[in-house]
């Protein structure tokens, strides 16, 4: 299995992301434009200045940020720390850059 955490640019990756205020997941199918790696400052920083769940005791940032493009062209940010299921397969490969994707895909 891979991890999110470990992607590498320009893949394609299937993974599960457990979004944090409802607890519920998805499945996804995205390739990975860049991998952030941010330090202890880093979190502290975007913490302070972003307005983004602000006051949510339960709500953590992690240590990675993984900026995917989305089958519909738009592009998201992932903590890879929330991701499960992750892997990297020549059929999602397929599906994404053929378009069959936003067929399969809603969302």
């Amino acid at each position: 299995m891979e991890s999110l955490a470990n992607a590498q640019v320009g893949e394609v990756y299937g993974f599960d992301y457990k979004q944090p205020l409802s607890g519920q997941t998805r499945r996804h199918l995205a390739k990975v434009v860049q991998v952030k790696k941010l330090t202890e400052n880093d979190i502290n920083r975007l913490y302070s200045s972003s307005r983004y769940r602000w006051g949510d005791s339960q709500f953590q940032r992690t240590e990675t940020i993984v900026v995917c493009q989305m089958h519909d062209g738009k592009y998201r940010n992932f903590y890879a720390e929330r991701t499960e299921n992750c892997t990297r397969s020549t059929l999602a490969r397929f599906l994404f850059w053929s378009g069959a994707a936003r067929l399969i895909l809603r969302g």
